[in-house]
């Protein structure tokens, strides 16, 4: 039924390519890492950056930059940078294969930039006075739509068996939402959570990590932007 594969690894990120850099040149240190950070990117601003290089699926940009801003403004990190990528199926299944072994398409991939001691509790790093990235998220539209297609046929065939194969959290919310723009909403809730640390490969991080989408989700509900 609904089918969504999220990758929990490192960004390509400018902030964990600087990080890279300062292991490889071991004779540069943290604050001269910080330095020629500050040198190059001068005063620091946060940013939501939307890329759309697929043609398939006519995707609302504005609006989906406006709900992610709302959405890093519940998870407290609206002074953070988070980069979206609506990409091809083809794009998808190669990062799915060369990130997690696995070459098949699937619907959204994240990419953390941070570290964590725990979920949503970042390491300390000197680097945030100066850039802060939580990290990347890669959609394919049509992927979502075909599963939108899938589910609505499932759905109509046999209401109760489907609804009781739901999940929780986003996966339920999600469910019983077959419009590709409306379900996209949901699935960058789900990677903005995990570019938070949460994961769910574990009953104890499964639970966990819908908790706090349905803290999200109850929040969401009262604004217009995701109507």
């Amino acid at each position: 039924m609904l089918s969504f594969a999220i990758l929990s690894t490192k960004s390509f990120s400018l902030r964990r390519s600087y990080r890279l850099y300062s292991r490889v040149e071991s004779k540069l240190t943290t604050n001269d890492v910080v330095n020629d950070l500050k040198q190059k990117l001068g005063t620091y601003t946060s940013s939501t950056t939307i890329k759309n290089t697929q043609k398939l699926i006519n995707i609302d940009t504005e609006r989906i930059q406006q709900q992610v801003n709302e959405i890093k403004k519940i998870l407290n990190v609206a002074d953070f940078d988070v980069d979206i990528w609506f990409c091809s199926e083809a794009k998808i299944r190669e990062l799915n294969d060369e990130w997690r072994g696995k070459r098949k398409s699937t619907d959204v991939l994240s990419f953390p930039a941070c570290d964590f001691i725990s979920p949503g509790k970042f390491v300390d790093d000197p680097m945030f006075e100066h850039i802060k990235h939580l990290g990347d998220i890669a959609i394919s539209p049509i992927y979502v739509q075909r599963q939108c297609m899938k589910d609505l046929k499932l759905y109509n065939k046999n209401k109760e068996e489907y609804l009781a194969e739901t999940d929780a959290g986003v996966s339920k919310a999600m469910s019983t939402v077959f419009d590709v723009n409306k379900r996209i909403s949901y699935l960058i809730i789900h990677g903005m959570i995990h570019l938070l640390g949460y994961d769910h490969e574990t009953e104890k991080q499964w639970k966990q990590m819908t908790k706090k989408e349905n803290d999200v989700l109850d929040k969401i509900s009262a604004l217009k932007i995701f109507e």
